[in-house]
């Protein structure tokens, strides 16, 4: 199973969804994503900031993307999960993001 977890306001664009849709069709069929796949995902996206957790050889790499001008504070990552808090501008009231 291919997951893409997506901010609701993010697929706003034709743009996002025309590069998730390719995305999704892409790897369709492929369970795990390495650091390179993520990074062209990262590059076509133009997200600025992430992290990529490597995998325990057992799953695919994990990342949390974002752009510049977000404040993610992280709270603690894993192999198999990341925990942040997110500010979208630095007078926000944060919201939790646990992706496992």
């Amino acid at each position: 199973m291919t997951l893409f977890a997506w901010n609701y306001r993010g697929l706003g664009s034709n743009l996002a969804v025309q590069i998730l849709t390719d995305e999704v069709k892409a790897t369709n069929r492929h369970t795990k994503a390495n650091v390179n796949q993520i990074k062209c995902v990262q590059r076509k996206l133009d997200y600025s900031k992430g992290i990529i957790v490597p995998s325990d050889e057992k799953s695919g790499d994990l990342a949390l993307l974002w752009k510049e001008g977000t404040i993610i504070n992280f709270k603690s990552f894993s192999n198999s999960h990341i925990d942040v808090l997110v500010h979208e501008s630095p007078t926000s009231e944060p919201w939790r993001a646990t992706g496992f």
